[in-house]
Parts: C-alpha cells; sequence; structure tokens
C-alpha cells in the first residue's frame, strides 16, 4: 500500500506509521495496527506531534481485538502524559478510547463522564464529533434515548456526513418508535456508505414499522 511505501521510504516518518495503523485497524489487521501505532510512539519528528492520535490508534486497537483492559491502560497512559497541560491544550483523543473501554467493561456512568471531560477540551477539535457519538451510544445502551438522540444530533452537526452516525440514529429513533425518522437515518447512512449491517437493520425496520 501507499502507507507501506511511505515507511520505507523514510522510517523516521512517525504519521506515515500512523496512517499505515489506521489502515491496517480498517482492514481488521489488528496485531500489525497495534504494532504501527507502537513504531509511531517509538518517534518524535519536527512538526506536530501525533502520539495523542496514536494512543488513540492502539487503544482502539486493543479495544477492537477484544483486550478492553490493555486499552484502557493505554488510554490512561496517553492521559497521564498531559496532566500538567491547560485543559485546552490536553488532547481528547486518549479521553474518548478510555471512555470507550470503560463502557466495555462495564462502567457506562464513567465512561459518560470521560466522554464530557473529552468534549470540554474539543470545543474546536475534529473529535468533538467523535466524543458526541461515543456519548450517545453509551446513553443508548443505558436507555437515555432522548439524550442519545440529543449527542448523536450533536455529532452530526461537527461532522454531517458519518454514515456510522446516521445508523447509531436509526437505531435510536428505532427504539423510540419514531419509524419515519428511524428510516430516513439508516437511508441517509446507507447513501453515505453501503454496509451489511446497516442495510440489515433498515431492512427489519422497515419490516417492523410497515406492520404497524
Amino acid at each position: 500500500t501507499c502507507f507501506q511505501r511511505s515507511v520505507a521510504e523514510d522510517p523516521s516518518n512517525q504519521a506515515a506509521h500512523y496512517n499505515l495503523g489506521n489502515a491496517q485497524r480498517a482492514g481488521g489487521a489488528f496485531g500489525k495496527a497495534a504494532q504501527s501505532y507502537k513504531d509511531a510512539l517509538a518517534l518524535d519528528t519536527p512538526g506536530p506531534s501525533m502520539f495523542a492520535d496514536a494512543y488513540h490508534g492502539l487503544a482502539a486497537t486493543q479495544l477492537a481485538a477484544g483486550d478492553a483492559a490493555a486499552s484502557l491502560a493505554t488510554a490512561r497512559l496517553a492521559m497521564s502524559l498531559d496532566e500538567g497541560l491547560p485543559t485546552q491544550q490536553r488532547s481528547p483523543a486518549p479521553r474518548i478510547a478510555a471512555g470507550q473501554a470503560t463502557e466495555a467493561l462495564g462502567d457506562s456512568d464513567g465512561a459518560i463522564l470521560l466522554f464530557d471531560q473529552a468534549l470540554e477540551m474539543s470545543r474546536d477539535s475534529p473529535s468533538r464529533a467523535d466524543a458526541h457519538q461515543a456519548r450517545g451510544r453509551t446513553l443508548m445502551g443505558l436507555g437515555r434515548l432522548q439524550e442519545s438522540l440529543e449527542a448523536l444530533d450533536a455529532s452530526l452537526l461537527a461532522a454531517p456526513d458519518t454514515a456510522q452516525v446516521h445508523a447509531d440514529r436509526g437505531v435510536c429513533l428505532f427504539e423510540m418508535e419514531r419509524g419515519k425518522e428511524c428510516l430516513e437515518a439508516f437511508d441517509r447512512s446507507l447513501r453515505l456508505q453501503q454496509d451489511p449491517e446497516v442495510a440489515a437493520n433498515a431492512e427489519q425496520a422497515a419490516q417492523y414499522f410497515g406492520s404497524k
């Protein structure tokens, strides 16, 4: 891939290792992705550091691989590195990762607190959409559907074309028995990105609301 070529051409390029890790994680190669993120973390090159993003990527990879405890440990380590910085200079990404791992370990209330911390740090950051989405999904799991919908709507205000957030919104609206809006949310998600799971949910919702 182009990211592998970039790493081969310049092994000291932190961003290349990070981008390769993202591609490997998206492809389900979690072991390789974890190593690429670790390779990125071993480097400190001139220009903007990608340490926070690489820690977030590593934590997300560990969570996707089923190791929530390792994911939380990685995220907490990243959080500790910017403890002394003013709030506005801290990265929200590790807090989002920590929240996701905390939820996976069964502490939804603790996860929401971490997502709220991330939102405080990301008033002008692209991570704001991610924090709102993660918060919305956790609230949905708690059955707090109106709050979940509000969080997902806030995520879409920050990043309107995120297919997964539209799909999450569809699930939330399904649980709220809001059929027309539910089907519209799934349709919007599928227009942005085809996904078999979302398509199956959309079909199930259409059958359910069509029978009422």
